[in-house]
């Protein structure tokens, strides 16, 4: 894992974030979404693409999972009323919590809410 700085993780956490949103939406591969988003603003350093793509192949991959998890806890509340932005958010903290060692749950907690 690049060792990256708080603001470049939290940028990391918002390219994952739009790149997992537009595969969700048009079924764009995480690759041609972030080489899209490279190309059309400014390019963050290597090791934030690095990052934000790791984080949204591990969404991706478990997606069953964290959805499992989301419905599970999710009490007097369907799971299919959660937007998908919110469910997207969510689940990345999760993956990031489970998946993630170096990163404490509270900061993946914290970094959720700001996002949101």
């Amino acid at each position: 894992m690049p060792s990256l700085t708080p603001k470049e993780k939290r940028q990391a956490r918002i390219i994952s974030l739009q790149a997992i949103y537009a595969h969700e939406l048009k079924g764009s591969s995480l690759d041609d979404t972030c080489k899209f988003m490279m190309d059309s603003g400014k390019s963050p350093k290597k090791g934030v693409i690095t990052y934000g793509k790791q984080l949204s192949n591990l969404v991706i991959t478990h997606t069953d999972e964290t959805n499992k998890l989301i419905q599970d806890r999710s009490q007097n509340w369907d799971f299919d009323r959660i937007t998908l932005i919110d469910k997207l958010i969510i689940k990345m903290a999760l993956v990031e919590m489970i998946y993630i060692d170096e990163v404490p749950p509270k900061v993946s907690i914290a970094e959720g809410v700001e996002i949101a």
